[in-house]
């Protein structure tokens, strides 16, 4: 190509011009059962859905005045029906997504821990809030992908909470337990997944107000501002996870420098454990490493990991030379080598 002309617009638009010619290669960020539909019934058109490194992620506030607990960050997560989210939203795009099993990487990621090994029995939480969890820790290999409305009330009535002659979750003072959620619907799956998740939490017993942003980096200030409980964003996997430090490290102000510890979380423990990780330079050492990280991660419940998001190409058969890269730049690593075909 001389010359390479970038067009932005919805999976429906985008449909229509790879099929009028206006386009030669279509990425949608975010795609409907529709699009797939009118891009694989297509002549002279090839498409494929691929599993991305962005997952999406349920992130709490560690310094709310509700989600500070941890007992009640549990509660929460173990409301949530992950798989039934999963089934809904992407698993009709790609019949292989599950639900996360981890902090740090998606399922696309070889690092991927399929089978997590568990941290020690009556491992602490060791972020700097004061109230502990009184039950073990909870790790991704034993934490449900399904709601378990046994261990949520569990969880809750330990930290205070009872339920009221109508179900609903209340303090000693009879005041609803409210949970303000705030959505970037900037990211059409976490958009999707914001009504859901809502639904989900208010047939458990919570009051839920949702908000929307326009995107990450905001949705995220509103969580670490205190305008927000809990916030439903991306996170971009890396091949590097010394990155995901920024995530869950106390680095700088939340939003400068790629700093993105939206949720106030501080662990002295996961502090040094990425600070020894980033200085090993042999990946398969600091493996073990970035494992205890995860596992640790799911003991303090900071975050419920949900599904990796899908990602869906189409391109014209006169087009040659595309290759996905799951990382940045994605399928624009490859563009020296794209060419359309021309009949002689």
């Amino acid at each position: 190509f001389r010359r390479v002309l970038f067009r932005s617009s919805g999976p429906q638009q985008l449909a229509e011009w790879l099929y009028r010619g206006v386009v030669d290669v279509s990425a949608p960020t975010y795609f409907d059962p529709g699009f797939l539909e009118a891009v694989s019934s297509m002549p002279f058109v090839k498409s494929e859905v691929n599993i991305s490194t962005t997952f999406l992620q349920l992130e709490f506030s560690t310094a709310g005045l509700v989600t500070a607990d941890p007992l009640v960050r549990d509660g929460v997560a173990y409301a949530i029906d992950r798989q039934a989210l999963d089934d809904r939203v992407v698993g009709w795009a790609n019949i292989n997504i599950a639900p996360s099993s981890s902090h740090l990487y998606s399922q696309q990621q070889t690092t991927y821990p399929v089978n997590p090994a568990p941290l020690p029995a009556n491992t602490a939480s060791t972020t700097t809030t004061t109230t502990q969890p009184t039950t073990n820790a909870i790790t991704a290999q034993d934490f449900p992908t399904v709601s378990d409305p046994t261990q949520e009330n569990k969880d809750l009535a330990a930290a205070g909470y009872l339920r009221n002659l109508s179900g609903a979750w209340v303090d000693a003072a009879g005041h609803p337990l409210t949970l303000r959620m705030v959505v970037d619907t900037g990211d059409g799956w976490a958009a999707e997944s914001g009504g859901l998740l809502a639904d989900q939490l208010e047939r458990a017993g919570f009051a839920v107000t949702v908000s929307a942003e326009p995107d990450a980096t905001t949705a995220g200030s509103d969580l670490s501002e205190g305008k927000a409980d809990l916030a439903l964003i991306p996170l971009h996997a890396s091949p590097y996870p010394s990155r995901t430090s920024a995530w869950y490290t106390p680095q700088e102000l939340p939003g400068t420098t790629g700093a993105q510890d939206w949720s106030a979380y501080a662990s002295p423990k996961v502090d040094s454990l990425f600070a020894e990780a980033t200085r090993e330079l042999d990946p398969v050492t600091a493996q073990p490493l970035y494992n205890e990280i995860d596992q640790q991660l799911w003991a303090d419940m900071v975050a419920l990991p949900l599904f990796a998001e899908p990602s869906a190409l189409a391109w014209s058969d006169f087009t040659t030379g595309l290759a996905a890269d799951a990382y940045a730049p994605g399928l624009l690593s490859t563009l020296l080598d794209w060419a359309r075909l021309v009949s002689e």
